[in-house]
């Protein structure tokens, strides 16, 4: 979908429900579950079937083989913006009485704060980053939890979740928040290095001094077979002890939690993204477009301020249908 940027009033954009819940510099998308693989392609890559069981969303095509590349290549996602073909994947989860349950999707917010100070890079093509601690023991200001029916996000198991208000289903969450400081030059990290680490309110040190967009990844769990859950004695996967080509489960608790993020978003949206939307503090909702131009013709700007929405608080695109427009990238 190629578009052109113009602008347009803030009353026609909350009209038309461009606002999450969370005003501020963002954008999200929301990804239905698609398989479960014992892969990871990030810390195991090319071992297929010997990493923990992971639950995958976003790209369908992912496995212990995925790159940057081949998540292009097959961009077929079940997150709602198609420009976006990353690769979610996270912990499976099985439930006090031994349920392996699948989770219903994930949510994702890419967020940032003081970006006037400390504006965003766009990710780079074939970045990958992990949040939390596969062998945690307790509480981490990355991770935290949530019973539908609760108080909010907390960083401590031990919940008991009732139904949620509608009474059909108990409802579990996990929140992952990635690192947002890249080292700006290792696109993946390794057993031995992290190559991106967390912002001081909002400011990279100089050894990670590329402050890309927080990954920020809600995963929720509806369970309509039971009616509380105990949080405390529910576990994730880890990963197996293998004899041969046998795998030996092994499960930890909720403070074992943590994600896998690999980058596919299209080139042009990322930098939308951060360009266009987050650093001129704007809430793009999902409308980051899969491919942008500046426009060249048809389009003014403020000479009250310096940014190109002039001072409403949302970003609005319009469609180019000479080039395929929403019917050749829905």
């Amino acid at each position: 979908m190629k578009l052109n940027l113009i602008t347009v009033s803030l009353a026609t954009l909350v009209a038309a429900g461009a606002f999450p819940a969370h005003a501020g510099p963002q954008a999200h998308v929301v990804c239905g579950y698609h398989h479960t693989l014992g892969d990871d392609a990030i810390m195991m890559f090319g071992k297929a079937n010997q990493a923990m069981w992971h639950d995958f969303f976003g790209n369908t095509h992912t496995d212990a083989v995925s790159t940057y590349q081949t998540l292009r290549a097959q961009p077929d996602t079940t997150c709602d913006n198609k420009a976006d073909s990353s690769a979610y994947w996270a912990p499976s989860m099985k439930l006090p009485d031994g349920e392996i349950v699948n989770p219903a999707y994930q949510k994702t917010y890419y967020q940032s704060t003081n970006v006037a100070q400390y504006p965003l890079h766009p990710f780079p093509a074939g970045l990958e980053l992990l949040a939390g601690d596969h062998h945690g023991t307790g509480p981490s200001s990355a991770i935290t939890f949530l019973c539908a029916n609760g108080k909010g996000y907390t960083n401590k198991v031990g919940e008991i979740c009732g139904l949620r208000k509608a009474g059909d289903a108990v409802q579990f969450n996990i929140g992952i928040a990635f690192p947002n400081c890249w080292d700006g030059v290792n696109l993946k990290p390794t057993h031995s290095h992290n190559n991106a680490i967390y912002a001081d309110h909002g400011k990279c040190s100089a050894d990670y001094p590329v402050k890309i967009p927080t990954v920020n990844m809600n995963i929720a769990w509806v369970l309509p077979q039971i009616s509380s859950l105990d949080t405390s004695k529910v576990e994730l996967s880890m990963d197996p002890v293998m004899h041969g080509e046998t795998r030996e489960e092994r499960w930890g608790s909720l403070y074992t939690a943590h994600a896998d993020f690999m980058n596919g978003w299209t080139e042009d949206g990322a930098q939308f993204m951060t360009d266009l939307c987050m650093n001129q503090g704007l809430d793009c909702g999902t409308t980051v477009p899969y491919a942008y131009s500046k426009a060249e013709e048809n389009t003014w700007v403020s000479s009250e301020d310096d940014k190109p929405h002039a001072s409403v608080d949302t970003l609005y695109v319009q469609d180019d249908w000479t080039n395929g427009g929403r019917t050749q990238h829905p």
